[in-house]
């Protein structure tokens, strides 16, 4: 009996560095489907991650929007916002949320055409993977604006293939 429960015990010592990974893979890696298909969401400037950490999303939690709020003004053909595409030219190509307007973060598009933004209206911005979303919104709400909105997660977090345009 004795030797039957050490047999136990030792499997359950095994066993438990490989349930404990597999669960924090669960939980802390997203591979979005999307993304992974189309190829369309990288291409952002891998320093930029960096600079967005952990505690600038909690800053500005309340100018993150998620995916599904932004398809719910789409699908509801709600005008009052103004959606822009941060990525490289050949990734907007490939594609982008329907009515989204390129305006490249990393050349400096962005920060040049901001000075045209209006201010009565909610300005969106959607990105590879959020962080220079969330930048952009660092630098607007540095100018006074208030309505300005990052997408959670950007491109690869946008899961809705029928509401993109090519």
């Amino acid at each position: 009996m004795k030797r039957h429960q050490a047999g136990l015990w030792l499997r359950f010592f095994l066993l438990l560095p490989v349930f404990l990974i597999l669960l924090f893979i669960t939980v802390h890696v997203r591979v979005p489907v999307y993304a992974q298909d189309n190829n369309i969401s990288s291409g952002e400037d891998p320093s930029a991650e960096a600079d967005a950490s952990f505690e600038d999303e909690i800053l500005f939690s309340e100018n993150i929007m998620m995916p599904e709020t932004l398809l719910q003004r789409i699908q509801a053909q709600k005008k009052d916002y103004i959606l822009y595409d941060l990525r490289e030219t050949t990734l907007y190509k490939k594609g982008h949320v329907i009515g989204a307007l390129q305006c490249t973060w990393n050349t400096g598009n962005f920060k040049r055409k901001s000075e045209e933004f209006p201010l009565d209206q909610d300005i969106i911005v959607i990105s590879g993977n959020g962080s220079n979303g969330i930048q952009a919104v660092k630098f607007l709400l540095d100018r006074g604006f208030t309505r300005i909105y990052s997408i959670e997660g950007g491109m690869e977090n946008w899961l809705y293939r029928e509401y993109l345009e090519h």
